[in-house]
């Protein structure tokens, strides 16, 4: 199964164009946003573009796949043996979108934009304060789909939601 998990505001900004306020902007993170990043992102194998990834480094060991869809496979490949790159998504949507597996997809928005069409399941985690960035990622909003769970957090709100084809 594919599971889109998206981190935004309430006015869709996702990151930074630019690397280091890219990073900074993760640095300041709140501690309850991490733990629902760290609980939203549970799954078997997970997908990232190569921008997103040196976010996810350290959690590579927790799944059994972790996949980077680039076209720059040399970044990482010899400082992390876990890390799979990939230059063609359509394999993995074969390989779980009918699967019981579950295939996170973390981003970013190249990433989602690719697998969204093929997801059953989308998870938002929302932040309540307006975030920094210039990258907007607002297309899951048309997915025709169900909200299954809210949870209410200090510092935003994630919602589950069934997506219907």
């Amino acid at each position: 199964m594919i599971r889109l998990v998206i981190m935004t505001d309430k006015n869709n900004i996702i990151g930074h164009s630019n690397l280091d306020d890219y990073f900074e902007r993760a640095s300041n993170w709140s501690k309850d946003r991490i733990a629902e990043i760290d609980r939203i992102f549970a799954g078997d194998s997970m997908v990232v573009g190569h921008t997103t990834l040196p976010l996810c480094l350290d959690s590579v060991k927790n799944y059994k796949e972790f996949y980077v869809l680039s076209q720059k496979t040399d970044l990482y490949s010899k400082t992390n043996k876990n890390v799979t790159f990939i230059n063609d998504y359509s394999q993995l949507v074969s390989d779980y979108k009918d699967s019981e597996e579950l295939l996170v997809i973390g981003g970013g928005k190249s990433t989602w934009e690719l697998f969204l069409p093929h997801a059953k399941e989308l998870i938002v985690c929302i932040d309540d304060k307006d975030s920094s960035g210039d990258i907007v990622f607002g297309d899951w909003q048309s997915l025709n789909k169900v909200l299954v769970e809210e949870k209410i957090w200090s510092g935003g709100t994630t919602q589950h939601y069934q997506v219907r084809k």
